[in-house]
Formats: C-alpha cells, sequence, structure tokens
C-alpha cells in the first residue's frame, strides 16, 4: 500500500469534512437547526465510514438551541420513605451499619443507604415489593417495561419526581436492565437514575441516584448539533474492523462536580449515542469532547 498516498487522501478527507461542519455551523448558527437535507448528507458520509443509521428507525436531533446548565443539590435520602417504598413490612427489619453505609436487612431483601446510592437487593424467596414479583423468563418487549415497575415509580414519585422510562438493554448476555431517569423542565437529568436488573426469576437489584435539582446556572452555551456530535462518535471508533449501527442518539444533562473547589454540583450537556457495540458513548455538547 503506498502511505504517503493514503494518509494525503485521510488529510483531504478531514479537511473536506472541517469545511462541511463549519458551513453547516455558519449558516445554521441563527436559527440552529440542521436541515433534513443536511442530515441525509451526514448519514451518507458516516455510511461510507462504516457507521449505519437509517432515519426511519433512529431520530436525529435537528434543533440544537444554546442550554443551560442545572445546579443540583447534595444526594440526602428519606430512610422513612425508602423504607416504606421498598418494604412492605417495616416492624422486621434490622439495622446495621458497615463502612459508612447503613444497612437495612428483613426477610424481604437488603437495603443499603450509601453517601450517594442506594441499592435494594430484594429476596429470591420471600414475596414482597420487588422480590419475586416475575417468575419464569422474564421476556418482554425492549421498548417499554412491564407495568410492575412503572407501577413502582408512580406510586412513589415523592421519591422519583417526573421519572421516566429511558431505556431497557440485555446484560450478560441474559439480565434486562431497566433504566427510569429524571426529566426537570424538559432536560433528561442523566445521573438521577432508578435502575433495574431483572435476572431469570425476578428483580435481582435496584439502584437509585438522585440529586434534586435546584436552578438553572443563568447561562446558556452553544452546542454543537447532532450531526456534528455523530462526527465525533465516529473518531471515537477509528479503529473499527465492522460496521457499527447506531441505534439512537439524544440529548441529556449529566452531572459534573465544580473543579473550582466550591464544591457546587452543576450538570453539563451530553450527547449520547447508543450503538450495537455496548455502552452509549457520551459527547460532550458544549466542547465535543468524548467522555
Amino acid at each position: 500500500m503506498n502511505w504517503d498516498r493514503a494518509k494525503t487522501m485521510l488529510i483531504i478527507c478531514l479537511l473536506g469534512l472541517n469545511a462541511f461542519l463549519a458551513a453547516m455551523y455558519f449558516v445554521y448558527e441563527d436559527d440552529y437547526v440542521t436541515s433534513s437535507e443536511d442530515i441525509e448528507v451526514v448519514i451518507d458520509i458516516l455510511s461510507a465510514n462504516g457507521i449505519l443509521l437509517d432515519q426511519l428507525y433512529v431520530d436525529v436531533p435537528r434543533r440544537y438551541e444554546p442550554v443551560d446548565q442545572i445546579v443540583l443539590q447534595p444526594a440526602e435520602y428519606s430512610t422513612a420513605q425508602l423504607l416504606e417504598a421498598f418494604f412492605t413490612d417495616t416492624s422486621g427489619i434490622s439495622q446495621t451499619f458497615e463502612f459508612g453505609n447503613t444497612i437495612f436487612t428483613s426477610p424481604e431483601g437488603t437495603l443499603t443507604i450509601m453517601r450517594h446510592i442506594v441499592r435494594f437487593e430484594p429476596s429470591q424467596h420471600v414475596p414482597g415489593v420487588m422480590g419475586a414479583a416475575l417468575e419464569g423468563d422474564p421476556i418482554f418487549p425492549l421498548t417499554s417495561p412491564p407495568p410492575l415497575f412503572e407501577r413502582f415509580v408512580r406510586d412513589n414519585a415523592h421519591l422519583f419526581p417526573n421519572f421516566e422510562f429511558d431505556v431497557i438493554h440485555r446484560e450478560n448476555g441474559y439480565d434486562y436492565v431497566i433504566e427510569f431517569r429524571q426529566n426537570h423542565m424538559g432536560y433528561t437529568i442523566l445521573s438521577n437514575m432508578l435502575r433495574f436488573t431483572v435476572g431469570p426469576y425476578g428483580v435481582t437489584e435496584v439502584l437509585y441516584v438522585y440529586y434534586p435539582p435546584v436552578e438553572f446556572v443563568g447561562v446558556v452555551q452553544p452546542i454543537i448539533s447532532a450531526p456534528q456530535a455523530l462526527f465525533m462518535f465516529k473518531l471515537g471508533n477509528a479503529h473499527i474492523d465492522k460496521p457499527i449501527t447506531v441505534t439512537r442518539i439524544d440529548l441529556v444533562q449529566n452531572l459534573v462536580f465544580s473543579a473550582d473547589g466550591s464544591g457546587r454540583i452543576t450538570t453539563a450537556p451530553y450527547y449520547r449515542v447508543f450503538s450495537d457495540r455496548g455502552e452509549p458513548m457520551l459527547i460532550n455538547a458544549i466542547t465535543g469532547d468524548i467522555q
């Protein structure tokens, strides 16, 4: 192979890509909308480079208005509310402490309250809120959760305010993972999560993380467009040996800790790109950096 020629062609392609992205930015910087035609061009370019995306199944966000960040409070959990939510009988619960964690145990399962995370491990033998709720192989559509989980979120709305179904996927080849996240004034907060792991005989683990939103920072910042994020996704998969299929792309807010020592917790906007290669890729919508 003529490596000098190949390198020259790669440089030409990158220059052409940069010119295309720059044109997109200057044409649409006033209305922050990417046209359907430009999205189709981007999809064709990505397809020629091993990144496949079908617009019939994947909704590529067209708008990319400047966004604000959200100030979050440190995670604090009400023990009484958690016990009422996860146990049907709170009278026989024992309490222990281990490595700074508070652990509540009953025949129905074990609830562990850590600094930022709550974990519930239901018994697989004693029926309870979650234990033995799903018998047999829990086969259900990968597009929506069973009513059990939606009802649990709805009945405990004081713990999970504005939590909505987000995603369901397989883990380890046989477990299902069902995730709910908070929608705060139109923004999905990635870090505010309720995560169910379902094995062949029922729920094996529930993870809950919640940093209450307080206010907006008050400074809107421009963000890159979804097609630009897809190009960054391509760069993050530069050494692929077979095509990658993008199954979903959306804009979310993810928790970040202040680097100025103030201890303030805020969010930052990220594009989340799902594919058939496992965990979704997070791309900072302000800087374009891949997390």
